[in-house]
């Protein structure tokens, strides 16, 4: 870069030509020759003067550390306060504890604190909030009746970004296009023009319109087709201060815990509470004239490369939100064993949920092929349920860790013999992330004897601290079948354990052993199993 001034000076250009180059968002130099250079969406900028360390609103930490766009503190310590962006340590600002702190906007630019707020549109009485709820890059950005909360962060010469209340996403005009119709969605903050934006006033008092910096304002956040049905999409459109373009931001406190993850409402769901074993109606083995699909889908995993079924119910929207349920296969099979000729057990899922039996869900048929049944617990925390639920529409807002955990009821593991097998490991390692089990004709084999076997699984939830009404077990197999006199006494020692409340009315209890009288170690019998346990999955929580 040096080089490159120098030359422009020799062939007799004006300093200013280096101008040619943006300026930088942030504050990290990354050479110095007549000037401070960073490099940002791939290219050189100018470090500007507002990285004086002398200027308001730097913080501690630069140059050794950036400083943070945000104010989410991590730890502190003598030196300052600290918080973690796009996985790096950096220095938390001082405005963000300076109540006094606010940057105006240039010209007809509103004045806003750094703080949380709700954005309504004039024209619809609708807020503007992050579709269904769920975080992740590209959630599509709505208007509705929740009043979502967007924190409002200011970064200089006017602008600001606009941040989602679930989690480190910020509003975000896709592909940074400056084009009429560009859709508004959320996406992993980084701070860049996309992420930038202006409020500034209107005509009427305390009345906004929000510009895009890709469009030098220019465009504003708009309501397609300038509808005020719920759900509507919101994308950015020339700015005319029509009332599907206009808003109202009102300062709100900081979102709670439960306004990010909303407790689920009671269950009215007609539980029994001593359940016997029946067959699924004989036209629920045929095709269904409701049919869900089947999608074969390939992904890397801890394991290497590996795939899985994905079971969508018919009329998938992505724009819903699904239970979903991991049933694995048993020993010498594999994951297209469920859906393949042997069992198809969609046809059983299709009639349950045409006929309102069952809440449309989906179903992930994985395989434990490139490890051991006891040990894919790790693969399915690790890679199955990333992949899985950063493209399918579940209730996981994102992919994080604290998403996963905060829907695992809404998640459930079941297998059929060596799968049963997986499905109590899995019971006993990721309770975190689950909150329903349907191990069918296989015991535990974390003990060689039936109280060891029911203590293992009594111990995990002692760890995990989770109520009785947190994790529900629905266990099967028939009389006749050779995991029977395994799995029988292992649940028997369950029932003496405080742990588990047996009983198939998962609204008072939460353990159940279901036996088929006669019935022997085969799919054509263990698919009927899942008919009668199912449906009662998904009501507690």
């Amino acid at each position: 870069m040096k080089q490159l001034t120098s030359l422009l000076l020799l062939l007799g250009a004006s300093s200013t030509l280096v101008h040619a180059y943006n300026d930088c968002v942030g504050c990290e130099v990354l050479y110095i020759d007549d000037y401070k250079w960073g490099v940002e969406n791939n290219d050189w900028c100018l470090i500007t003067s507002k990285c004086d360390n002398t200027q308001s609103g730097q913080c501690f930490s630069y140059p050794s550390y950036k400083c943070c766009q945000g104010c989410n503190v991590i730890e502190e310590d003598a030196s300052g306060k600290w918080g973690i962006e796009n996985n790096e340590w950096c220095g938390i600002k001082d405005s963000c504890f300076d109540s006094n702190t606010q940057i105006d906007n240039p010209s007809n630019g509103g004045t806003f604190k750094d703080g949380w707020y709700t954005i309504k549109n004039t024209g619809s009485g609708k807020y503007l909030q992050v579709q269904n709820g769920r975080a992740s890059d590209s959630a599509n950005v709505v208007i509705g009746s929740n009043a979502q909360k967007w924190k409002i962060q200011n970064i200089g010469d006017g602008y600001v970004t606009i941040l989602s209340m679930y989690g480190d996403y910020m509003l975000d005009v896709a592909n940074g296009e400056d084009v009429d119709g560009a859709n508004v969605q959320i996406y992993s903050s980084y701070g860049g023009d996309p992420q930038q934006f202006i409020i500034a006033e209107t005509s009427r008092s305390n009345v906004y319109v929000i510009g895009s910096k890709v469009s030098e304002g220019n465009k504003v956040i708009d309501i397609e087709h300038e509808s005020t049905e719920e759900g509507s999409n919101v994308h950015q459109w020339t700015n005319s201060e029509k009332s599907n373009q206009t808003w109202v931001i009102e300062s709100v406190s900081a979102p709670s815990d439960e306004e990010i993850n909303p407790p689920k409402s009671s269950s009215n769901f007609s539980y029994q509470s001593a359940m016997s074993y029946r067959d699924a109606p004989g036209n629920y083995l045929q095709p269904c004239q409701q049919a869900g699909r089947i999608v074969k889908e390939y992904y890397n995993g801890i394991n290497g490369s590996n795939s899985l079924n994905v079971y969508l119910p018919y009329g998938y929207n992505s724009n819903q939100q699904y239970n979903i349920f991991y049933l694995m296969h048993g020993g010498g099979e594999n994951e297209n064993t469920i859906f393949g000729s042997d069992v198809y057990l969609q046809y059983i899922i299709d009639h349950l949920i045409m006929n309102g039996e069952l809440e449309p869900l989906i179903i992930v048929t994985p395989t434990f092929n490139k490890c051991e049944a006891q040990t894919f617990y790790k693969e399915f925390r690790s890679s199955v349920i990333p992949f899985v639920e950063g493209k399918y529409s579940t209730y996981a807002k994102s992919t994080s860790e604290s998403d996963i955990r905060a829907s695992r009821m809404h998640r459930a593991y079941g297998g059929f013999s060596m799968g049963s097998v997986s499905t109590w490991a899995v019971l006993i390692n990721c309770l975190d992330i689950v909150g329903y089990f349907m191990p069918l004709s296989g015991d535990c084999w974390e003990a060689n004897d039936a109280y060891g076997k029911a203590k293992a699984v009594a111990d995990a939830i002692n760890r995990s601290g989770l109520r009785s009404n947190e994790y529900f077990i629905f266990c099967a197999t028939g009389s006749d079948d050779i995991a029977y006199p395994n799995v029988t006494p292992q649940i028997e020692q369950m029932k003496k354990m405080s742990q588990f409340i047996y009983t198939s009315d998962f609204s008072k209890g939460n353990f159940y052993y279901l036996v088929a009288p006669g019935k022997t170690h085969w799919w054509g019998y263990v698919k009927h199993y899942i008919y009668d346990a199912l449906p009662s999955f998904f009501h507690e929580g």
